[in-house]
């Protein structure tokens, strides 16, 4: 059974709003069209062939990289030792001479 034209009409200005904001909608996706479909894009899968040696040193320099800070961590931690054990030493001498120099002063 064919619907009347009247009714056809009613249910499009009905739905006018909705019906325009999909219009709009498509015409943005259209707009946005010619982006997708660029020239940069579609030479991408060519340019992977080309970032593959260059993905292979980048590892290679990651690695690099993580050993000289496990390097530098360590020559850190064996610096702060250093530095530690003489300030103690430096404590230790101190109050050697601090008591040297307190008898010597009762001393005399």
């Amino acid at each position: 059974m064919a619907t009347p034209d009247p009714v056809k009409a009613q249910v499009i200005l009905a739905d006018q709003d909705r019906l325009q904001d999909t219009c709009r909608q498509f015409e943005a996706v259209s707009r946005g069209e010619k982006f997708i479909n660029s020239e940069p894009l579609r030479e991408v899968p060519s340019h992977s062939v080309k970032l593959k040696p260059l993905r292979a040193v980048h590892l290679s320099q990651v690695e690099g990289a993580r050993d000289q800070r496990d390097r530098v961590f360590s020559l850190l931690q064996a610096y702060n030792n250093v530095v530690m054990m003489l300030s103690e030493q430096f404590v230790k001498w101190d109050r050697i001479l601090a008591s040297a120099e307190q008898r010597k002063g009762t001393a005399a």
